[in-house]
């Protein structure tokens, strides 16, 4: 149903509103996805250099982390965790303006027009998917499947890159676990 339909359906009998269908939704996420899995390359065997160039930072997961423990320490606790306050701060700009810029200031103000890399985006959603698993947090899987959307974006319009298939492998993985035993449950 798009935004037409709804608008269209106001003022409109319940029997005349179209249905949403969530089971052909679902079959056609996961076709897509499924498209996007295989159309990654194989995973190398070779270790991917990690770039931590200030200017490009493709971080590892750890590093990620610190980063985000980095931006709440900066912050008042509001949370006793810096992390959690760190990664809920990341989350929520990343639900509001579709994007995480590569640096931001105390007040979490960006500092850049610079935005992280699909590569770090890939590892934040496995951190997110992650946390979802432990808490069972909806709103964690909501933002790890809309910052994977991105990535997988970023990578069929970029140029071939094996380190952001590799992460984005990993990352659809565990993501595509996840919904077929929320979709079975």
């Amino acid at each position: 149903m798009t935004g037409a339909d709804v608008g269209a359906s106001l003022g409109r009998p319940e029997y005349v509103i179209p249905a949403l269908d969530l089971e052909g939704y679902f079959q056609r996420f996961f076709a897509d996805r499924q498209a996007l899995r295989r159309s990654l390359p194989p995973p190398s065997t070779e270790t991917p250099v990690e770039r931590s160039q200030p200017s490009d930072p493709s971080l590892g997961i750890a590093d990620v982390e610190s980063w985000v423990e980095s931006l709440a320490q900066q912050r008042p606790k509001i949370h006793a965790s810096p992390w959690r306050e760190g990664l809920d701060v990341l989350q929520k700009k990343f639900a509001v303006f579709g994007r995480i810029q590569k640096s931001y200031d105390a007040s979490m103000r960006k500092t850049t027009e610079e935005e992280v890399s699909a590569s770090t985006l890939c590892r934040l959603a496995s951190i997110l998917l992650a946390r979802y698993r432990s808490r069972n947090d909806l709103n964690s899987l909501n933002s790890a499947i809309k910052l994977l959307d991105k990535a997988a974006l970023a990578f069929r319009s970029g140029a071939p890159d094996s380190a952001l298939a590799a992460e984005l492998s990993k990352a659809l993985a565990l993501e595509e676990s996840i919904l077929r035993e929320l979709h079975h449950d």
